[in-house]
Formats: C-alpha cells, sequence, structure tokens
C-alpha cells in the first residue's frame, strides 16, 4: 500500500513536471513585445530627469514655476506637457518637481481607448523590477496605471479623469495615495 502511494506521489510529480515545464517551453516561445518605440524613448527621458526635478526638460517658461517640457511624447502630442517645480510638502524636505501631460477633452470611450493605446510604450519603458498597477476607477468608469519601485513607492500615473481627458504625471517624489 505504502509502495503504491510512493508511487503515485512520484507520477503525480513527474506528470506536474512535464506539465510545468511544456507550459514554460510553450510560454518562451511567444515573443515578448519588449519592442520601445519613440514614445517609449520619450517616457524613458522623463524617468531619467526625475532625479533631477525634470530640470533638464525645462522648455519656455509659462508662469511662476512652470515650463514647457522639451520632451514631448509622441503619444500624447496632441496634449499639453509642462514641467512644474513645488514647494516641498513637509517641511525639511527637498522641493519636488513633475511632469505633467494632459490630453484635450474627449468623449469618455476616445480617452478610454487613447489610455489603451499609450499604455504599452509606458510599460515598455519601465525598469523591469517597478511595481505596476492596472485598476478600474469604478466610479468614473475608467482606467489607472500607476508604477514605482515599490507598491508604496508610486511615481507616475497614466488614467482618465472624470472630465474625460487623458493625463500623465511623473513626480521627483511619491504620489500619495488617496
Amino acid at each position: 500500500m505504502q509502495a503504491q502511494m510512493f508511487l503515485s506521489k512520484i507520477l503525480f510529480v513527474t506528470l506536474g513536471l512535464a506539465i510545468a515545464t511544456q507550459k514554460s517551453s510553450t510560454l518562451a516561445s511567444v515573443p515578448r513585445a519588449t519592442a520601445c518605440d519613440d514614445s517609449c524613448q520619450s517616457f524613458r527621458k522623463v524617468l531619467k530627469a526625475r532625479a533631477q526635478q525634470f530640470r533638464t526638460l525645462r522648455g519656455a517658461q509659462t508662469e511662476q514655476n512652470r515650463w514647457q517640457a522639451k520632451v514631448i511624447i509622441p503619444a500624447l502630442s496632441a496634449g499639453v506637457c509642462e514641467v512644474a517645480e513645488e514647494a516641498a510638502p513637509m517641511q525639511g524636505m527637498e522641493r519636488w518637481g513633475t511632469y505633467y501631460c494632459q490630453l484635450p477633452r474627449a468623449a469618455r470611450e476616445s480617452a478610454n481607448r487613447e489610455f489603451d493605446s499609450v499604455l504599452p510604450s509606458l510599460k515598455a519603458s519601465l525598469p523591469k523590477k517597478w511595481h505596476t498597477e492596472l485598476f478600474e476607477n469604478s466610479d468614473e468608469k475608467t482606467q489607472i496605471f500607476p508604477a514605482g519601485p515599490s507598491s508604496d513607492e508610486l511615481y507616475l500615473v497614466l488614467a482618465c479623469r472624470s472630465d474625460d481627458r487623458g493625463y500623465f504625471q511623473v513626480r521627483s517624489i511619491p504620489i500619495p495615495a488617496d
């Protein structure tokens, strides 16, 4: 009886390994979308500039502590992209910067399609170890994609807002959770 149980376990483990190996090889043969298009390259420039509070991306000043962005992400070129520097949210912290793109108003379905078309380039630009999330804002029926080094340090967000505008934001300090 014990020999039968032992053989059953060996068969089960062997069968399980064969299935896992078969799935692994099947997954490995599926091509991954890792190509980095022009939008992806621009996202990478923005992420790299985060360490300097986006100062390297400043174009002409539009108002106090606001500048036109020198790097425009092609997938977001229909919108307005700016760089801003703000006072520290807490005493003892440095000033912080933000890179922000806001798209023109559009029908919600159109704004969601825009989101879907931009997301692959953004994902391809992110460091592989970054934490990413994708969820739906149930109140507004729009998708939100935050990302950062960990779930506690989310530095960027791609989303649609209630006024049916898509937006993309990267900050030099973590974006506070609401």
